[in-house]
């Protein structure tokens, strides 16, 4: 985007991980946990799978876009398994979002100023909504044990859509939920995929945090603008008017 449009911006779409979360405090011991369990035992390959998922040991982070950091349950056990369908994939995938859902949401770091920033969002006037490529179910419990879901108006998920992120289709869907135009929404997200979305959908404006999986450097052509974390947001909007 080459800058944001004008008009007020009624609705804040929150990617889940990496904006919301911490992702590395929140994802590292879960992955390696369920890496390990995928290999039955077998360090050796746990950790050959973390790495083609996007792992990176030497820096001990997630690569941004990469299928941990971004993609679906669908799309890691693909991955891990080399096949999309059978009963293999049918386990696994229902495992991992098992998993998430119970395990991850236990496990979720909110990030710094999570739930003033959010009321202060709310209490000006914007619907709040989570857009994220994990389970519907994984999402609403853990903004639930984070102690904010009251402040959302919609969560959304990879299985609430025909085609997740970075498709259009979950911005689309939180805007029909709202009565508003997708102008009128603003997606903030820490990878490029969140961005895509933005782009795709016709967002009204696109913002990168740097708390997940993403540096500025590869956020900053697809983002409206790049904050350090969610934090700085209602500031960033007051000096738009938006």
């Amino acid at each position: 985007m080459n800058g944001p449009t004008t008009g007020r911006l009624k609705a804040v779409l929150f990617d889940k991980d990496g904006t919301l979360i911490d992702f590395n405090g929140t994802w590292f011991k879960l992955y390696e946990a369920l890496a390990l369990e995928f290999a039955r035992g077998d360090k050796q390959e746990a950790a050959r799978l973390l790495e083609i998922g996007g792992y990176d040991k030497a820096t001990e982070k997630f690569i941004q876009g990469s299928e941990l950091a971004a993609g679906t349950t669908s799309t890691i056990v693909r991955l891990w398994l080399g096949a999309g369908e059978g009963d293999g994939f049918d386990f696994w995938k229902a495992r991992l979002d098992h998993s998430f859902t119970h395990d991850g949401s236990n496990a979720a770091v909110p990030v710094p100023q999570l739930e003033p920033t959010l009321r202060r969002l709310a209490e000006d006037g914007r619907k709040l909504a989570v857009v994220t490529n994990d389970v519907q179910a994984a999402a609403e419990m853990t903004i639930s044990r984070l102690g904010v879901r009251e402040l959302f108006s919609a969560v959304i998920g990879y299985d609430s859509v025909v085609n997740p992120k970075p498709a259009a289709d979950p911005v689309h869907l939180v805007c029909a939920m709202f009565g508003l135009e997708p102008q009128e929404a603003l997606v903030i997200g820490d990878n490029v995929h969140d961005l895509e979305m933005a782009h795709n959908a016709g967002a009204g404006a696109a913002v990168g945090v740097l708390t997940g999986t993403a540096t500025r450097d590869d956020l900053s052509s697809l983002a409206d603008a790049v904050l350090d974390s969610i934090a700085d947001l209602p500031a960033w909007l007051a000096e738009q008017g938006r």
